[in-house]
């Protein structure tokens, strides 16, 4: 197997904005500010020190330790719309623990299937 082209990559700030050039080279053009930052809005990044997808990781990885189901996609959506309540521009706090309850009956369904599914599905 034949090794791809190599770089010396330099440190960068956390959040950097990056423009790609003809000659396939890639370089920094200015730094994002979290408000801007699309990818890892500040919505998702929690009131506190840890962010809805580090808990949400930490708490999967704990759980296999344990011989258990790492944490799904719905209970995963769960967790990140009850930390995101109330943050997100344009959202109040309702709406987004309305989707946490809708991700659990979800997971509920799942596991249980006489019970109601929130998507309707058959």
């Amino acid at each position: 197997m034949r090794a791809g082209p190599r770089a010396e990559v330099e440190a960068l700030p956390a959040t950097v904005e990056l423009q790609a050039d003809g000659d396939d080279s890639v370089h920094v053009v200015g730094e994002i500010s979290p408000a801007e930052d699309a990818v890892n809005p500040q919505h998702y990044k929690g009131l506190g020190r840890y962010s809805a997808v580090h808990v949400i990781r930490r708490w999967s990885a704990h759980r296999r330790s344990l011989g258990l189901e790492p944490i799904g996609f719905d209970v995963g959506n769960a967790l990140k719309y009850i930390q995101r309540a109330g943050t997100k521009t344009g959202e109040d706090e309702v709406t987004d623990l309305k989707k946490s309850v809708w991700y659990l009956l979800s997971r509920i369904h799942e596991l249980d299937p006489s019970e109601p599914d929130p998507a309707g599905d058959q």
